[in-house]
């Protein structure tokens, strides 16, 4: 019976990383933004865990703002 190795390329590795990294702080910055805008209008964040992840959202005039991290 032969066995499936994982790939191991450390460049890949590292590539992976980094995306992920950036598109994490990309939706934190954006999180930090609709928050600003949010509070600035009076309106409340709910910050709340699903199944498979944090989620965040942000409640402002009726619209609601989701950010997944």
């Amino acid at each position: 019976m032969s066995s499936i190795r994982p790939v191991n390329h450390p460049a890949l590795s590292r590539s992976y990383v980094q995306e992920f990294a950036n598109g994490t702080e990309n939706r934190i910055k954006q999180f930090g933004n609709a928050l600003g805008n949010a509070i600035g209008s009076g309106a409340s964040a709910v910050v709340g865990t699903v199944s498979d992840g944090v989620g965040i959202g942000v409640r402002a005039a009726g619209k609601i703002i989701d950010i997944w991290v």
